[in-house]
């Protein structure tokens, strides 16, 4: 009996000692004057203003995939920034994840009208990724608009609603016609060299091999001249998407061992750069989710390209549409959730998820569903980062 009484207690005491191992405080490295003032160096020699950076990558590349975590107001008005140097690049599309695909029809006549039809464009954004109903993709249609308008054709692609290897086809399908593709999506998507992990790696397996991501299908099966750009965000620890949310008091860490936050307000302006330069290739992250599989992993190993827009302090939340929430915006967004996710494979789901929709306070629910930027900055883990 004292046998099994040990042994139930020894068992009790696990989930306690995982927890405390798991709320360790991060694995930061602390930069002195002498190694921000050296990094900070190596940036000005290498590093490009962000728009800048964005049209060289999309000149030097046939597809170039912009990843990000959907909820950063300057991440969406970036893009819309951008898509003018883009297209002088030679950019010929911009590839959407958050648009639905049966909304092409209706994206490709707002490209052609002679002006911009704003009622058009936020009947898109509400039949887009249901709840992501932002003021900043209406933006991003707006001036890809005026892209048409000023600087020739850039085609709007809708890939929501597919999976990776759809979202691959669709993009394929222009790339491979020699057309230059700009891809705006979720990181996880955008994966084209590094192998996302599951429950082995965090147990510590080796990362896996196998494709699962767009990127990964598009440089490899469809033997595409594929590049990645990360856009600077938080990362999450270990065990937090694979539903170990219980486990953490702060489940966010800053990216990278915390350099890049340390050099942004010496550097003074945002940056982009690729992974491959000296000094900043190997920066390690050995704490959070993504380094599951690597010991440690390297930055030159997670993406192709980063861009700094400013130190994650400086983020805002995304905007709802405006006076969003009436009988017509309900109805179409109703009728876009069967469309985005087809009733026969889930039709409980989305029963719930339109029950969900026409009671919730819709502008609020949007302005803080997910994990918005301020979110992100609460749950942000800065043990370590303490004034000296």
């Amino acid at each position: 009996m004292a046998r099994i009484i040990n042994g139930m207690l020894l068992l009790s005491l696990v989930p306690l000692l995982f927890y405390v191992y798991e709320n360790r405080a991060p694995g930061y490295t602390r930069l002195s004057r002498a190694g921000k003032d050296s990094y900070a160096a190596i940036l000005r020699d290498n590093a490009l203003p962000p728009e800048k950076y964005l049209a060289e990558t999309v000149r030097a590349h046939n597809v170039v995939l912009l990843g990000e975590p959907h909820r950063i107001s300057e991440h969406y008005r970036f893009l819309a920034g951008s898509l003018g140097a883009a297209k002088k690049a030679g950019a010929a599309c911009l590839a959407m994840e958050l648009f639905s695909i049966p909304s092409q029809e209706d994206i490709d006549r707002l490209m052609r009208l002679p002006r911009f039809d704003h009622a058009l464009a936020r009947s898109i954004v509400l039949r887009a990724f249901p709840g992501f109903f932002y003021k900043e993709l209406e933006l991003v249609l707006e001036k890809a608009w005026e892209v048409n308008r000023k600087l020739g054709r850039l085609d709007v692609l809708a890939l929501g609603g597919d999976n990776d290897a759809g979202m691959a086809g669709l993009v394929a399908a222009r790339a491979g016609k020699g057309e230059k593709v700009l891809v705006y999506s979720g990181i996880h998507h955008a994966f084209s060299g590094y192998y996302q992990p599951g429950p082995a790696q965090l147990l510590g397996k080796k990362h896996p091999s196998r494709d699962s991501r767009m990127g990964q299908y598009l440089r490899n099966a469809h033997k595409l001249d594929v590049f990645t750009v990360a856009l600077h965000a938080p990362v999450p620890k270990k065990w937090f998407l694979l539903g170990g949310w219980f486990l953490y008091r702060k489940p966010y860490v800053f990216p990278f061992s915390g350099v890049l936050d340390q050099l942004l307000p010496l550097y003074g302006d945002g940056a982009g750069f690729d992974t491959s330069v000296d000094g900043l290739a190997a920066l390690p992250d050995g704490f959070s989710y993504y380094s599951a599989g690597y010991s440690p992993l390297e930055l030159k190993d997670y993406t192709d390209g980063y861009i700094c827009l400013g130190p994650l302090e400086s983020y805002s939340n995304p905007v709802p549409l405006d006076s969003l929430g009436g009988e017509e915006d309900l109805r179409t967004i109703m009728a876009s959730i069967d469309h985005y996710y087809p009733p026969d494979r889930r039709q409980e789901a989305n029963a719930r998820l339109k029950k969900l929709f026409s009671r919730c306070d819709l502008p609020a629910f949007v302005a803080r569903e997910g994990l918005s930027a301020g979110e992100f900055l609460e749950m942000l883990d800065r043990r370590g980062f303490e004034p000296r």
